[in-house]
Order: C-alpha cells, then structure tokens, then sequence
C-alpha cells in the first residue's frame, strides 16, 4: 500500500518499512528533524493511499541550556575576580607603577605556564 508523508508544505513518498509503525516513521526523520521527536502523527485512507500527518508539538524552548546552568559548578571568573581586586587596590591608594609591574608579571607567568601546557599537550598529539 503507497504511503505519502505530509510533513512541512511537502510531500514525501514512503517505503513500507519507514511507515509501517509511529516509531519507525519517527526514528527515520528525527536525524533530520530533531523536533518531530514529540510530534501528533495522524493516518487516514484515501484512494487506496494512506496519508500520514506528522505535526509538530510546540514545547519547552531552552530547556536543556538551563539545566546545564543549574548542573554546572558555581565558581568566579578569574577575570572578575582580578578586576575586583585591582579595584580594591585603587581605592585603597595602593596601586601604584610597582604593583602594575608585579601584576604584569603575574599574569606573564601564568600565561607561559598556559602556553607550556598546550605544546606539551600538542606534542603528546602529534607523537
């Protein structure tokens, strides 16, 4: 029996196999269409035809970004945290061309100590 999937303004021909259940049917397009996961299927006979209507469902919309967001570690950016402290500093009057020089310093330091730490990661890649 010939098959035809209504799906978007189009029409798509189907085998027997791809239409033969809902599961199938949904497994075969969700790589495609990711959202028709959860969508409303409806079969109906016509001419000897059956016309599938696959229908999306509307749904939560950023779901797993905020679940990701709750489940990751609270931590401060080290850049904020920096900022904060070179804040404080100022207030304080204590900044001065040294403690800008030292900092500098720092910041170099642990920027090499970075860099070391991706060519030695490069070069375990490449042996």
């Amino acid at each position: 029996m010939p098959y035809k999937l209504f799906l978007e303004g189009q029409i798509i021909d189907l085998s027997d196999e791809v239409a033969a259940t809902d599961d199938t049917l949904r497994n075969a397009f969700i790589p495609f269409f990711p959202e028709l996961g959860t969508a409303d299927i409806r079969r109906q006979e016509k001419d000897g035809i059956t016309e599938i209507w696959m229908v999306k469902r509307a749904g939560t919309k950023g779901n797993a970004i905020m679940q990701s967001l709750i489940d990751s570690e609270i931590e401060i950016n080290p850049t904020l945290n920096l900022t904060w402290q070179l804040k404080q500093l100022e207030r304080s009057k204590a900044l001065s061309i040294i403690v800008w020089e030292l900092l500098i310093v720092i910041i170099q330091k642990k920027r090499l100590v970075l860099i070391a730490l991706l060519l030695f990661l490069t070069l375990l890649l490449v042996a």
